[in-house]
């Protein structure tokens, strides 16, 4: 081993030691790497209310909007906390189609009504992304 490589490993042993990341971050890490899927469309993020709005995260402002798109299409989404997560969504143009909506514990599937409506309650702890089956397949990325 040269010195560089020795040197990089001390450094790494001692950030896990004196400053290790938080577990919830490691959770949606491997969360991620977990359900990833190379046979869908990645949606990205092109609008988010608390960016719009300069807003400051804080526990009093937690609900949010949120816009994916991939391609042509689009998922509009509020993320309401009453108590627990909801999630209000709409898929553009999709008609009857079947979201599942994932976290690192879970999956819930819904199918949206004729206008490509759907929500979930009681979704526990986040983040959150949505599977859109639709051809090809839509996936957002992780939000919270």
């Amino acid at each position: 081993m040269n010195d560089d490589a020795a040197l990089e490993a001390d450094l790494r042993r001692a950030i896990l030691v004196h400053d290790p990341p938080p577990a919830t971050t490691v959770r949606a890490a491997e969360a991620a790497f977990a359900v990833r899927s190379v046979d869908a469309e990645l949606a990205l993020l092109t609008f988010d209310s608390h960016a719009a709005a300069g807003a400051v995260r804080t526990s009093a402002v937690r609900d949010r909007l949120l816009t994916f798109t991939a391609g042509t299409v689009s998922v509009d989404i509020e993320l309401r906390y009453e108590g627990q997560a909801r999630i209000i969504g709409r898929l553009d143009g999709s008609g009857r189609t079947r979201v599942d909506v994932r976290t690192p514990d879970h999956t819930v599937t819904v199918t949206t009504d004729d206008l490509g409506r759907f929500s979930v309650d009681s979704l526990g702890k986040g983040p959150y992304s949505l599977r859109c089956h639709l051809s090809p397949d839509i996936v957002t990325e992780w939000f919270s």
